[in-house]
């Protein structure tokens, strides 16, 4: 009883301040609270705690309505400026609508770090072979930076700083040269994210998200691990991977919704394909969260 009162709370919790935020009559910085979404571990864990025990629904109730109230606090109380000047660091006269590296053929890795939130990412083809990355918005509160370092071995970092999200006009649009093998690493909270990873070679996809929708569809795994890690919280994560590619999934996801096809649990919290054993070249996906839906389906 005390897991659905907790489940309950948190999910009129989050719909009320999405669409409160949506119908602007608050501003709230989504950003500013992904780095709590481990209270909805605590949330889940008074909850257990509290079974079967006197008051013990009351207590759990209180403990929840505490708890959405911090994250409230946090999230109105805080600007969108503090997550762009302060944390990411950007420079905002070095900022600009379009931006963009160049690419030479003796960059064999590269490594990027994305930085953003309150916005809608995509993914698209790229458009320019002499581009190493290529990144643009039409939105004028959304200013963009790159910068790099290296030589064979490039490491990128590309911040998005959003300086105001009740702007409804914030889409941004990327693509990356598909030459180098790449690791990346996405550090986002309340945002869209659409990307198609079909035709890159990655040795490890991170993402850091929270009240996010997340799509990602993925090619036949080119290298003997490729490594996927997820951790998010209060989000929806939809993955798609080849039919007959193998993969794994491990992880901890507590008031979650999870769903993978084409795999069988084979013990506590992982799940394994019919092939993957076997196979040569797999993905190895790891996703951690809580009051999420994540689910992996097979094209």
């Amino acid at each position: 009883m005390n897991n659905k009162i907790a489940t309950g709370i948190w999910l009129v919790f989050i719909g009320a301040i999405i669409l409160l935020h949506n119908m602007d009559i608050i501003h709230f910085n989504f950003y500013a609270i992904i780095k709590y979404w481990p209270l909805a571990i605590v949330s889940v864990g008074i909850s257990l705690l509290l079974q079967n025990r006197p008051h013990g629904v009351l207590i759990s109730t209180v403990c929840n309505i505490l708890i959405c109230s911090f994250l409230v606090y946090q999230g109105t109380t805080n600007s969108d400026h503090n997550f762009s000047n302060g944390e990411a660091g950007i420079d905002s006269q070095a900022q600009s609508q379009r931006v963009a590296l160049d690419y030479s053929t003796e960059i064999e890795q590269a490594k990027l770090h994305l930085n953003g939130g309150a916005a809608s990412f995509k993914l698209v083809k790229p458009e320019d072979s002499t581009k190493l990355i290529a990144a643009w918005t039409d939105s004028p509160s959304v200013g963009l930076r790159l910068d790099e370092s290296g030589t064979k071995e490039k490491e990128i970092v590309f911040d998005a700083k959003h300086n105001d999200s009740r702007s409804k006009k914030n889409t941004i649009e990327f693509y990356l040269n598909p030459a180098p093998v790449w690791d990346l690493e996405l550090n986002v909270g309340a945002v869209n994210f659409k990307a198609d990873f079909s035709i890159y070679r990655f040795q490890t996809l991170a993402i850091n998200a929270g009240a996010s929708n997340i799509g990602l569809t993925f090619g036949e795994p080119t290298l003997e691990n490729t490594k996927i890690e997820i951790n998010t919280g209060a989000s929806n994560l939809s993955l798609r991977v080849p039919k007959g590619a193998a993969y794994r999934v491990t992880g901890k996801n507590v008031m979650s919704s999870t769903r993978y096809e084409g795999a069988e649990k084979v013990s506590k919290g992982v799940y394994e394909t019919e092939n993957y054993q076997s196979a040569s070249l797999k993905y190895d996906i790891e996703l951690n969260g809580a009051a999420n839906s994540c689910s992996i389906n097979t094209y």
